[in-house]
């Protein structure tokens, strides 16, 4: 063996808390993570080629980003492509985030086809998302569409979750005038990611309608405020338009308003 291609010799292998120290003769120390595995066999003495000091040197960065991307999905679930980004965004090459990528989901920590089904379950559930919401997310995670095929949407499912969500949204629009309580109940829904036929079977089984009282209570408290806000500057026509187009704005009904407006004079 030429000394061109012996690299030189392990000095010494010792065990320490960053990892295991692989020392030699004349290049600089080389540390690997107790995970690290190589076909080659590593013991004091051993003489080494160039091209296994660079296999070795490969492994060490390759630890250094796996250790990262332990961290990362420790801290939550991602799918492989942002957990690829983040290790790129981090230093790593092409090539030595493929190995991390590989080793990743060889000890099943990085699964997109658990992740998908576990955001439809868990997430999808916790933050009442409807189908197409969540469609929408996982492409944006990079979701291969072949695993997104595989995902189901029962109705009863996407039922349930828009119906809670209507719930809450009875609740949070409650000083909204019926009309636009229902149509900002509904656009809610939709943009939450439901279709528009649950939407809609959703707001009729959860979303009250004002009484008259209290339908006639917010019209008089919306006109009286418009009036306020317009009398400064306008008056005559101008006025009624101004209150007029505020109070539609509002959701109100024309007819009421109009009602409204004779009562006032």
């Amino acid at each position: 063996m030429s000394e061109k291609r012996i690299g030189d010799v392990i000095s010494s292998i010792k065990i320490k808390s960053d990892g295991i120290a692989v020392s030699f003769e004349r290049h600089d120390k080389i540390v690997l993570s107790p995970e690290s595995f190589t076909d080659l066999r590593l013991y004091e003495g051993k003489v080494v080629t160039f091209e296994e000091i660079e296999e070795l040197n490969r492994l060490a960065l390759s630890d250094k980003y796996y250790l990262y991307g332990l961290r990362l999905l420790g801290k939550e679930a991602r799918s492989v492509r942002e957990t690829k980004t983040k290790i790129l965004a981090k230093g790593a090459d092409e090539e030595t985030t493929a190995l991390v990528i590989e080793r990743l989901k060889k000890a099943g920590l990085l699964n997109d086809l658990t992740y998908a089904e576990t955001f439809q379950q868990d997430i999808g559930d916790l933050r009442l998302y409807g189908k197409n919401k969540i469609l929408f997310e996982l492409r944006l995670k990079g979701i291969p569409p072949y695993i997104i095929e595989k995902l189901e949407f029962p109705e009863e499912k996407e039922l349930d979750k828009a119906f809670r969500y209507a719930s809450y949204l009875n609740r949070k629009y409650v000083k909204s005038p019926s009309e636009k309580k229902i149509f900002q109940a509904i656009s809610s829904l939709i943009a939450r990611g439901f279709d528009e036929q649950i939407a809609e079977k959703a707001v009729d089984a959860c979303v009250s309608p004002n009484d008259e009282e209290s339908e006639r209570k917010l019209l008089e408290r919306y006109y009286g405020l418009a009036k306020a806000k317009y009398a400064r500057k306008y008056g005559g026509y101008q006025l009624k338009e101004k209150i007029f187009i505020d109070l539609r704005k509002k959701g109100h009904d024309i007819k009421e308003i109009l009602s409204q407006e004779d009562d006032d004079i």
